[in-house]
């Protein structure tokens, strides 16, 4: 079982990474990634243990040096907090996995909103006291740049989870 946990957790650390690296084009100081639509499935698919684990993985490697972050850079001056909230937000939602509880569209999408909101509180308090910006800086460049994509990342990954278990269950006769 030990083997089955790091080989899951190595693999949402590399999918994070991944993500990391598909870049839109809008922001330099925190850029948008599809990290969000990563760590919404990841946790609905790999679950608490693992995905908890993998992020731990993930933010603890960039820390140290590991050039996995977006740009392939393990730079955390300004986006730090977004990837220390990434680690919350997974185990959150992998933890509702866990429980059977990101069975519809409606119940996912709620958990998604609550863990990108915990993204959003460790990104901006880190940008406004780790890294200096205003409030306003922090929340424009922190958050309304990258608030359409994110809900559009949590929205398709909703309709991915929900249609996969929808799939799953067994049809009636």
């Amino acid at each position: 079982m030990q083997t089955k946990h790091i080989t899951l957790a190595l693999v949402v650390t590399i999918a994070m990474a991944a993500s990391a690296q598909i870049v839109l084009p809008n922001n330099p100081a925190v850029p948008g990634t599809l990290q969000c639509l990563a760590i919404m499935l990841l946790g609905s698919f790999m679950g608490m243990r693992a995905g908890l684990t993998g992020a731990v993985i993930y933010a603890v490697g960039g820390a140290l040096g590991i050039p996995w972050f977006s740009g392939m850079d393990a730079d955390m001056a300004t986006t730090g907090g977004y990837i220390i909230g990434f680690i919350p937000a997974i185990a959150l939602v992998g933890l509702q996995s866990d429980k059977g509880n990101l069975s519809s569209f409606v119940s996912s999408i709620g958990t998604y909103l609550v863990a990108l909101m915990i993204i959003y509180v460790f990104g901006v308090s880190w940008m406004l006291l780790g890294a200096g910006y205003s409030v306003k800086d922090a929340y424009s460049l922190g958050i309304q740049v990258t608030f359409v994509g994110d809900i559009a990342e949590i929205t398709l990954a909703s309709a991915i989870v929900s249609a996969y278990g929808m799939l799953r269950k067994p049809a009636a006769m």
